[in-house]
């Protein structure tokens, strides 16, 4: 069974330290994949109208040294019953940036997430960063990428994204693969605008563990 998109709600973006998406149903047995792109580092919880969900966090680019500009993180959490439901993402201030969920089918819940990684570049207007090697055969890459700079960004070929743009401020895109990965490699995206200044952080969605063979059914002697 194939990693697929499934319902999705709109990108939120404003400058509140609340950001709540509009309601959607994701299918049963979904995961949800929330990516937050923001201009400075804030401390983040993760939460749901409805019943409570297990939120993860999952990878994060955080500007530690003082000297990397943006921040970008995501995390997950397993929707089994597939149920009507708002995310939010709460931040211990005030920043601009944006929330953007997704729901995919066809991932291992038990063991949604295998590679993962964080980045930045401070030089290059278009930068294709390897988000990580992957572990496992037809897995799916999800990321997001902020550009400091606030400039218009693109995501390359292969991958259907959502940008966003607050001019002067801060600009960047939510992302998932196209297709999954057909077997274990580096994979890449391409990132470009009028200006540097990249923080981003990917992670690979697992297929559910294929079962083993158990014979035809025979008795064993």
């Amino acid at each position: 069974m194939p990693i697929n998109a499934g319902a999705a709600p709109a990108i939120v973006s404003n400058n509140i330290a609340t950001k709540t998406t509009a309601s959607f149903t994701p299918a049963s047995s979904s995961l949800l994949v929330a990516c937050i792109s923001l201009e400075g580092a804030r401390l983040i919880s993760m939460s749901n109208s409805g019943t409570a969900l297990t939120w993860t966090l999952r990878q994060e680019k955080t500007n530690v040294s003082g000297t990397e500009d943006g921040y970008a993180s995501i995390f997950t959490a397993p929707a089994p019953s597939g149920a009507s439901l708002t995310v939010t993402a709460t931040l211990n201030a005030a920043e601009d940036g944006i929330l953007k969920v997704y729901s995919f089918t066809g991932v291992d819940l038990a063991n949604p997430v295998g590679q993962g990684g964080i980045g930045y570049n401070g030089t290059l207007l278009t930068y294709t960063p390897t988000l990580y090697t992957s572990s496992v055969p037809n897995s799916r890459a999800v990321g997001v990428a902020t550009n400091y700079s606030g400039s218009s960004v693109t995501i390359g070929s292969g991958y259907t994204s959502h940008p966003y743009q607050i001019p002067s401020i801060v600009s960047g895109a939510a992302f998932y693969a196209n297709a999954d990965t057909p077997s274990p490699a580096p994979v890449s995206v391409t990132m470009s605008a009028t200006a540097s200044r990249w923080a981003w952080a990917a992670i690979e969605l697992l297929p559910p563990v294929a079962a083993g063979f158990t014979g035809w059914g025979f008795p064993v002697k």
